[in-house]
């Protein structure tokens, strides 16, 4: 038979155990060399160029090499709007999308990657004018 005293000092040493979290664990593993990541930056803006041809309007922008894709609005009141990947930097949107002719809208476009989006340096206007 085991010495009562034995028995109580491994009962002690397993409920000490049990209530041990991982961050006393990690005590003095010398984490001063560890960096944090830099935060997360959405991407930059873009600059777009609105234009209108035979019953559709056209916007285009520069690249931003941290956009994993576009979102291309044009608005006069309810906004129209087309999702590109990052190698696009032209949308066109047309009568089937829902361009009225008499109408100016304001084109945006936003940069877009997991960390966020961003919208566009400039929001140029352009109007639909179908019939000269």
């Amino acid at each position: 038979m085991m010495p009562r005293h034995g028995f109580r000092r491994w009962l002690t040493l397993g409920a000490a155990l049990a209530f041990v979290s991982p961050a006393m664990l990690l005590v003095g593993c010398g984490d001063d060399d560890v960096t944090e990541p830099p935060p997360p930056t959405p991407p930059g803006a873009v600059t777009v160029t609105a234009s209108t041809d035979a019953n559709t309007v056209t916007l285009s922008w520069t690249a931003d090499t941290g956009a994993t894709g576009y979102r291309a609005e044009i608005a006069a009141s309810d906004p129209l709007i087309k999702t590109v990947d990052a190698a696009t930097t032209e949308a066109v949107f047309t009568e089937a999308d829902g361009v009225l002719d008499g109408v100016t809208y304001t084109a945006t476009v936003y940069s877009i990657n997991v960390d966020g989006e961003t919208a566009s340096a400039n929001n140029p206007t352009v109007d639909t004018n179908f019939f000269p």
